[in-house]
């Protein structure tokens, strides 16, 4: 499953123009993420990294994200 896949156009319309900007997207993926069942990421992105941090935060079980 693909963020647009998760976005509806009515998502769209009210987030509005700010959608086109990669930090608005970036930011619904990580939430998206940070509340998945099971995450994997590269160790090469701080972006895992953060993603591993909500989840740890939010009392995820540790064996559901793995950071390659």
């Amino acid at each position: 499953m693909l963020i647009d896949d998760l976005l509806s156009p009515e998502d769209r319309r009210v987030i509005g123009w700010p959608m086109i900007f990669g930090d608005v997207r970036a930011q619904v993926e990580q939430e998206v993420a940070a509340r998945a069942i099971f995450f994997y990421g590269h160790t090469m992105s701080s972006v895992a990294g953060g993603i591993a941090n909500l989840r740890g935060a939010r009392g995820k079980d540790p064996k559901t994200c793995y950071v390659d």
